[in-house]
């Protein structure tokens, strides 16, 4: 666990971290690149910065890249994996698909999870259509919680090419998943 005060120059951590808060706060921006060679930190401030947005209530994706100009074109081919890889601020620190498993096999928090997407739904914005699509999904399965983990869950992505849509699709449901977060969760924004 990170210890703010034994590490050196953690003043310029804290800093570094309040900024990329305040650039993740900004409207449609919750992206920040971190990029150096190898031994320069960024392992570090990562953990630094896992520790403090976990205390915000803030969940945490993460994801590894090794070829930017290839891999950031295709978010749909990292959704998953940026899942799997998710810190959240709930107890025991589940990842994104962790949670996702308890909100879709129970029938309790099935139905939670149903209304939380209902309302996304009814209010517009950036969620709705994903919101209108995940449901649609659900009310043609003959299991509305088996329906929704895969889709939610983003595994039939990895697969897909690499054009306009299917990268839409991808933004999309990370947006529903940091909305969702916050309506079932209190999760704050990532």
């Amino acid at each position: 666990e990170p210890v703010p005060t034994m590490s050196v120059g953690h003043e310029k951590i804290d800093k570094t971290i309040t900024a990329l808060f305040e650039h993740a706060a900004m409207e449609s921006s919750v992206f920040a690149l971190l990029t150096g060679a190898y031994g320069t930190g960024k392992s570090h401030l990562l953990m630094h910065l896992t520790g403090r947005a976990l205390a915000d209530r803030r969940p945490v994706f993460r994801l590894s890249l090794e070829r930017l100009d290839m891999d950031l074109g295709s978010p749909q081919r990292h959704l998953r994996r940026l899942l799997e890889h998710a810190a959240l601020p709930l107890p025991g620190q589940p990842t994104a698909l962790d949670r996702l498993a308890a909100w879709t096999r129970s029938t309790q928090q099935c139905r939670r999870l149903l209304d939380a997407l209902g309302a996304l739904a009814a209010e517009g914005g950036d969620v709705a259509a994903p919101a209108k699509k995940a449901l649609s999904f659900a009310s043609r399965a003959p299991n509305a919680g088996a329906a929704l983990e895969s889709w939610l869950g983003a595994a039939e992505l990895a697969a897909r090419p690499s054009n306009a849509n299917y990268r839409q699709d991808a933004y999309q449901r990370l947006l529903l998943w940091i909305a969702l977060l916050g309506r079932l969760e209190g999760c704050a924004g990532p």
